[in-house]
């Protein structure tokens, strides 16, 4: 017959007589964050028989996790945007807990362009990615995915959120631009190797054209906007000089640079550069791919595209 329990901690708490008590408080302890603690219980009969139980240790937790990195997709990468309306995909990496550790994560999706609150988190138990179903999403708008982690003690970690991505649910469109309006222009008079810089305040998504004619066709000239590097084609006139032709957009507004290089054979060459902006843009199917020909056997095309939302990631 079982007579009494008693409950021992040999560094925190004396020996305690419990009587057939199946659980106790202790009280008044200065337990100290980050050690782990075991209690002892040891069972005596009436013959004065005993048997001594150890429960699994607990660790005292007051720090909350450690916030770690979330990306707008499932893959742990980040994309500017995506064409999907119902679903919207996160992962997460990088959220620690050293004292108690990460028992479950919560997240949430939000419109940027609303920022809605309360905010309504899920549960998804220690998974680290997860897909927002039947999401709903508006075209044109910037959704950020939010992320806590919550340890075994209760503490949730700061919310961290995803970059921002964009529903972009139109394709890219064509254009052609009816009237053009020169906004820079520059005449240089050179012999060797330069490099020329234009200072332009660009708007988001218009249209500009680089237009520029050399008297000497023995030239090479090439384009540097931001990290675009890129060669231009010289096309020779019926009247000996060479014209090249470069058409862009940018994805903002801003005051940008762009540089021209021109590697002169050692001629005096005379060089008429203008910079235009598209004045009366157009939408179309219809000629927006044009085709010059450079040589005998070269033939430059040009595609007339934009995509006003996320912008061109490439052309096939």
């Amino acid at each position: 017959m079982l007579t009494f329990y008693l409950f021992s901690g040999s560094d925190v708490y004396n020996n305690t007589y419990a009587g057939l008590n199946t659980n106790k408080t202790f009280k008044d302890l200065e337990l100290h964050p980050g050690t782990r603690y075991y209690i002892t219980v040891t069972a005596i009969n009436s013959i004065h028989r005993r048997r001594t139980a150890h429960s699994d240790g607990f660790v005292i937790d007051t720090d909350n996790p450690v916030e770690g990195i979330v990306f707008n997709t499932k893959n742990h990468v980040d994309e500017r945007g995506q064409s999907a309306r119902e679903t919207f995909n996160i992962s997460w990496h990088g959220f620690i807990d050293h004292s108690s550790g990460v028992k479950s994560y919560h997240v949430a999706l939000i419109d940027v362009e609303t920022m809605q609150t309360p905010v309504n988190f899920v549960y998804v138990a220690l998974k680290t990615m997860h897909t927002f179903k039947n999401a709903s999403l508006s075209h044109g708008h910037k959704y950020i995915g939010l992320v806590k982690a919550e340890d075994a003690a209760g503490h949730f970690s700061k919310i961290i959120h995803s970059t921002p991505k964009l529903i972009d649910l139109s394709p890219p469109t064509g254009y052609t631009c009816a009237r053009h309006s020169l906004s820079y222009d520059k005449e240089l008079s050179i012999s060797t190797y330069t490099v020329t810089e234009f200072s332009s305040l660009f708007t988001k998504n218009v249209p500009y054209t680089i237009i520029g004619v050399l008297s000497n066709v023995n030239t090479d000239v090439s384009i540097r906007i931001g990290r675009l590097n890129s060669p231009l084609a010289l096309i020779r006139n019926h009247n000996g000089t060479s014209a090249f032709k470069y058409e862009f957009t940018l994805p903002g507004d801003f005051k940008d640079i762009f540089y021209l290089e021109f590697d002169v054979k050692h001629i005096q060459t005379n060089i008429s550069v203008g910079l235009f902006e598209c004045m009366d843009i157009t939408e179309t199917r219809d000629g927006v791919v044009i085709v010059s020909q450079v040589s005998k056997s070269t033939f430059i095309v040009s595609v007339n595209v934009f995509d006003p939302e996320s912008g061109i990631k490439r052309v096939k």
